[in-house]
């Protein structure tokens, strides 16, 4: 190989190896999706560390929501409200009130809040077990909108309440 084609080469590698790191350094990072979004009410329920046992979970393995044993297929009648204004309109919409273990990982999470938006329920009060108990024994869970999940398939499911 003489020195011109070496030289060439060369030149011709150190170019291709300037463009492969422009394009790495340049290229657009792909946006990893939300595994769910959720607003804040404003609002938070009170709940007695004895209700806590009373309270449904989602069971993320069976993809069922228990209250104890014993499977809960409509959450429905479960629902309730925070309050109500002058008028006699809730202050809250309706909201249902859940158990989260303090075992259960955000993938959990992201399921438990899809079984809900299936069932078209949009505001929920979690009780995280692995949080501290308020003064005076109890929790205080925040009551949150939620806005959309993380379908099984990778779509955005937004939760939109039926009357």
């Amino acid at each position: 190989m003489t020195r011109k084609t070496r030289r060439a080469v060369l030149l011709g590698v150190a170019l291709l190896l300037v463009a492969g790191n422009v394009w790495w350094f340049s290229r657009e990072e792909p946006s990893a999706q939300q595994a769910f979004e959720l607003a804040s009410t404003g609002a938070d329920r009170s709940v007695p560390s004895g209700e806590v046992r009373s309270l449904p979970r989602f069971d993320a393995g069976l993809r069922e929501w228990r209250v104890g044993a014993r499977a809960v297929n409509d959450l429905r009648d479960r629902l309730e409200t925070l309050g109500v204004d002058a008028g006699g309109s809730p202050v809250s919409g309706e909201f249902l009130t859940v158990a989260l273990p303090a075992t259960a990982t955000s993938e959990d999470m992201r399921r438990m809040l899809l079984s809900l938006v299936k069932q078209d329920i949009c505001e929920v009060a979690v009780v995280q077990e692995s949080d501290p108990e308020v003064k005076g024994g109890g929790y205080r869970a925040a009551i949150h909108n939620i806005l959309a999940v993380r379908a099984d398939d990778g779509s955005r499911l937004a939760c939109i309440t039926r009357d």
